[in-house]
């Protein structure tokens, strides 16, 4: 076997390992459109189309790097010593648990600030709540990038809530449709090998 057919052998067992990991990733895409679609309107009807547009766009473009052209995507921890169904049943509970936490949260928070009157908050309460939840989805799934997806999501969910609070709509909004584009800018920069997380 030469050195360039077992080189090809490596990116081909990479890629094939990465599986769950780019199928994973294909759920904060869509999330990232959700985020825009859902709330762009609340900045006024001329940003309506033209960010829907952009996250669009943005978003084939993650997909093409993820699916189509996809490239290393890093080292990955490896799993402990446990067995193939144990790390399976760990990372469904932890999965399962954080969705269910998230929801919970989302709708407890959201009806505190509706009855203090601040119901504009809810966009930044959800994107604040969706980056949380990739937390443990990172320590579950062993796979960095979640944790940066993480720290940036809930930042920018954190800091509308905040800036919502001081000043009002639509402020709240505008976060979360900036977490929706920095949630797919995120994983298509990863997914491109472009991202400093992929490295080892």
């Amino acid at each position: 076997m030469t050195t360039e057919t077992a080189r090809s052998d490596e990116r081909t067992v990479s890629r094939r390992d990465a599986l769950p990991a780019r199928l994973g990733a294909t759920v904060p895409i869509v999330g990232g459109i959700v985020f825009v679609t859902s709330y762009a309107a609340e900045l006024g009807e001329a940003w309506r189309w033209p960010l829907t547009i952009a996250i669009v766009v943005l978003a084939l473009i993650a997909l093409y790097f993820l699916w189509v052209r996809p490239s290393s995507l890093g080292p990955m921890a490896p799993p402990p010593n446990a067995s193939f169904a144990k790390e399976q049943a760990r990372m469904g509970i932890t999965h399962t648990v954080s969705v269910v936490a998230m929801i919970v949260g989302i709708s407890l928070l959201s009806q505190l600030a509706e009855a203090n009157g601040m119901g504009h908050l809810r966009p930044s309460i959800i994107a604040a709540l969706v980056g949380l939840h990739f937390f443990p989805f990172a320590w579950a799934f062993r796979v960095r990038m979640i944790a940066g997806l993480a720290v940036v999501v809930s930042a920018l969910g954190i800091i509308g809530v905040i800036v919502g609070i001081v000043a009002g709509a639509p402020w709240a909004a505008v976060f979360a449709v900036i977490a929706g584009f920095a949630q797919v800018t995120v994983v298509a920069l990863w997914a491109a090998g472009k991202l400093w997380l992929n490295r080892g």
